[in-house]
């Protein structure tokens, strides 16, 4: 019998030491789910009028002491169900991301420049045969190019209304910060 009782208590002990693990891992997979990831901004496009996002891009313009402006195409993820340009701007680490009409220069900042290429469905297409010339004189197709003003800040959201830009020079998207 002496036997019997060390097997129940030892299963016993595993038991509640069990419990007692799942509600640890429980209660901090909560928290991991609520919490947004720190090192990254997340633009929402919005306002798209029922046109469909085929592709975007983020860059930054400033002003090289050789060749007057260039732009570099950051490194973005596109979620097109949810339509969000996911940006890690500071290398993985928590920070504020000027970008200014002032940029470039001596200040040593750069502008964002959103593009974002569009498509209308409820233009036919059919006779065109993706030929991107005759899709864009039909309408079917338009790419819009803009800048993206503010301060951005790592773990936050933002929203960016793709009807606000208007065309012209240095015109720029109305950028919100999202309240979620």
């Amino acid at each position: 019998m002496g036997s019997n009782r060390k097997i129940t208590r030892i299963t016993f002990l595993l038991t509640i030491i069990g419990c007692i693990i799942f509600q640890i891992t429980g209660v901090y997979g909560d928290e991991q789910a609520e919490t947004p990831i720190p090192q990254v901004v997340i633009f929402k496009l919005t306002d798209t009028d029922g046109k469909n996002i085929d592709h975007v891009s983020l860059m930054k313009l400033g002003e090289n002491y050789k060749d007057g402006n260039s732009r570099q195409v950051l490194s973005t993820q596109f979620i097109r169900d949810a339509q969000e340009l996911v940006w890690t701007p500071c290398n993985e680490n928590s920070c504020t991301y000027i970008s200014l009409p002032t940029s470039g220069g001596t200040t040593g900042r750069d502008e964002l420049v959103l593009e974002v290429v569009l498509s209308d469905p409820s233009i036919d297409l059919t006779t065109c045969y993706a030929d991107p010339t005759c899709e864009r004189l039909r309408g079917g197709t338009s790419t819009i190019s803009g800048m993206v003003d503010g301060m951005f800040k790592t773990g936050k959201q933002y929203e960016i209304s793709i009807n606000s830009l208007k065309p012209g020079i240095k015109e720029g998207y109305i950028v919100s910060e999202s309240t979620n």
